[in-house]
């Protein structure tokens, strides 16, 4: 998919839901999101300025916003910018501002080393080719002041190759990038960030993503695994005692804090 049809995708998306919706557009997996959010929280500085790059219905915005001195959510997309605005309206919170742009043109809204802290839950990967995608990271890194976080969690292609190997070992169908997506290669990622960035942290969800990949569809099968399912909310509290590194390489999303070097 070009940009423009991207960008048209998650504008019917944000029209054909609302904030009660047990699975909300922008997190298909209520309980990765979850688990996302709960990597985020643990990293993300207090009562710094933060920008939420792809914020989409501003599911998790409240949380990052009572953590901020000011939050600013940014979205492409009109329909889901609307949900955000209902959600946080909807809040005690006062410290929030949305804007509606590409995260390729953050650099004409914001000036640089402006924040303290740049959050994206699989903004980048909504970028189609790998030099936008390399773009968009090095307008992150401008707008953060010397020592500021990015906060990311991201899809990323070798860890999905190993969890589809496992996945057709026992007799399932491989998991398929959606068509408005585009994974990253991790080992050109971490050489693209690492001019810029140092890694504070790298967590994973291999636990997770084994339990609800692997061993929920196998437990129900012939049914269709179902992301709401009592086994996928276990699997998630499961993942929250601790991840287990045996299972690191079949996550293909990965959470890294970097901060930008001084």
């Amino acid at each position: 998919m070009q940009l423009d049809e991207i960008k048209k995708h998650w504008e019917t998306a944000g029209k054909a839901i609302g904030l009660d919706d047990p699975m909300p557009v922008t997190s298909r997996d209520p309980f990765m999101g979850q688990l996302e959010r709960r990597y985020i929280l643990q990293h993300l500085p207090s009562n710094g300025r933060v920008l939420e790059i792809g914020c989409g219905d501003a599911l998790h915005a409240p949380l990052y916003a009572a953590r901020s001195h000011e939050y600013h959510g940014l979205d492409v997309t009109a329909s889901l910018l609307a949900l955000a605005e209902t959600r946080l309206s909807g809040s005690d919170l006062n410290n929030w501002t949305l804007h509606c742009a590409s995260v390729l043109d953050i650099d004409k809204r914001f000036e640089p080393g402006s924040f303290d802290c740049i959050i994206s839950q699989r903004c980048i990967i909504n970028l189609p080719t790998w030099s936008d995608q390399k773009e968009a990271l090095n307008k992150i890194c401008s707008l953060l002041r010397p020592g500021g976080k990015f906060l990311l969690s991201e899809g990323f292609t070798g860890e999905l190759a190993n969890l589809n190997q496992l996945r057709n070992e026992m007799g399932l169908p491989p998991i398929n990038v959606v068509e408005y997506n585009r994974f990253m290669d991790r080992g050109e990622f971490e050489t693209e960030v690492g001019c810029q960035f140092s890694v504070e942290a790298f967590c994973h969800y291999g636990l997770y993503l084994y339990l609800s990949r692997v061993f929920h569809p196998l437990a129900v099968f012939p049914d269709q695994p179902q992301h709401l399912s009592p086994m996928n909310e276990a699997a998630m509290k499961l993942s929250m005692q601790g991840e287990v590194d045996q299972y690191s390489s079949l996550s293909y999303n990965l959470f890294y804090s970097l901060k930008k070097k001084t």
